[in-house]
């Protein structure tokens, strides 16, 4: 029998819950698939235990070590820092829970103990020989409730797919029910509030720190704008409706469509074409520009000629909603003109400089500003 002690002390990551415990075990049996190995979790209900079983691999007891890892350099895998299952275990430990690893022809016993070395309480491990050699890992975590499971399986995406409507991507998922739930390799990483959908990325995509959260949450509009980008393109009548109606309502899920550095201009030309159709055909109603306070009176003139050209040839005529965050510059003879740059129109309609214009003009009777709205219509005139 070896008793191996960590210097880790029994309060080492204190925001660490019972999700956080479960989801490093779980995060290396899903990493073990990518090197042929079969990865597998299931509740027992009957032992209150959850059971992570991965075959194809065994456990060093090198891998006790901080920093110690064979992810490393893997951009497939989520755990490179060589702590998770260390970590994972003195959590659950801390919380009551019991651990046992059968890894090879041993068990391992993880525990938190007093060390008179170091006169703290520390994470241990007892190891013990003497069960058959099988090349598996199997995990059983002990003291879990009903409740507490049904909590967890919702934040592994390979545990709860049942009744979630899922659309793959060649660079990631859609969770269309998802409410701003992000999943970085079937494990739930962030909630976004006011993304409409939910996502699951790739994981050499997504930057995760060490705790397995998105370093940058601006890099999730990135991502989901690409994933939307592949099912756009795809000319699927339903995803394609699906972004417009998203780009209409300024979503965050594809407010990156505007960056050429993000989305391709075959992409950005189809959605503006799409677009000039639905006003043609009289299917958009109203539509809402989005301007800057005007430093160029050229600038502003060519923008708005250009829109008003487009928006005029609907019939009945479209509707045009502005706002500025700065109080405008040029209000002459009842015309509003307001600056952005040509190839920014927001997210919608995503225009690009091409194009006839005839110099249909905009007369604005309502605007509104960030230090309060002024009541007026607006109208085009030719």
């Amino acid at each position: 029998r070896l008793k191996i002690p960590l210097t880790i002390k029994e309060d080492y990551c204190p925001s660490w819950g019972l999700f956080e415990g479960v989801r490093e075990f779980m995060q290396n049996g899903q990493d073990a698939t990518r090197i042929g190995c079969t990865f597998d979790a299931v509740y027992l209900a009957d032992a209150n235990t959850i059971r992570v079983k991965t075959i194809g691999a065994t456990l060093e007891h090198k891998t006790l070590l901080l920093g110690e890892s064979s992810k490393r350099g893997r951009n497939d895998m989520l755990g490179q820092q060589g702590e998770g299952y260390k970590i994972g275990s003195l959590v659950l430990c801390r919380l009551g829970k019991g651990v046992k690893i059968r890894t090879g022809e041993e068990v391992w016993i993880p525990g938190i103990e007093h060390s008179k070395q170091f006169d703290a309480r520390i994470l241990v491990f007892d190891i013990d020989k003497g069960r058959k050699n099988v090349n598996e890992i199997v995990v059983d975590i002990t003291g879990i409730t009903q409740d507490e499971w049904d909590s967890i399986k919702r934040k592994f995406l390979f545990l709860d797919a049942d009744g979630k409507t899922v659309i793959e991507s060649p660079v990631g998922s859609v969770i269309l029910d998802g409410l701003g739930h992000i999943f970085v390799d079937g494990i739930e990483v962030c909630r976004l509030d006011k993304f409409r959908h939910g996502y699951n990325f790739r994981p050499n995509d997504a930057k995760l720190d060490r705790d397995r959260r998105l370093m940058e949450h601006w890099e999730a509009h990135t991502l989901s704008a690409k994933i939307w980008e592949a099912l756009y393109m795809r000319t699927t009548r339903e995803y394609c409706e699906t972004v417009d109606a998203m780009l209409a309502d300024n979503a965050p899920d594809v407010e990156h469509f505007r960056y050429d550095w993000c989305v391709g201009m075959n992409t950005r030309k189809q959605v503006a074409d799409r677009f000039k159709d639905g006003l043609l055909r009289g299917a958009r109603r109203e539509v809402a520009v989005q301007g800057r306070t005007i430093y160029s009176t050229r600038t502003g003139r060519a923008l708005r000629n250009r829109i008003a050209d487009l928006f005029a040839r609907s019939s009945p005529p479209v509707i045009v909603r502005f706002t500025t965050y700065h109080a405008p510059d040029i209000d002459l003879g009842n015309v509003f003109e307001f600056q952005a740059d040509l190839n920014d129109l927001v997210a919608c309609p995503v225009l690009g400089s091409g194009g006839t214009w005839v110099g249909q003009k905009f007369v604005t009777t309502e605007y509104t500003h960030r230090n309060g709205p002024t009541s007026r219509a607006t109208e085009l005139v030719g």
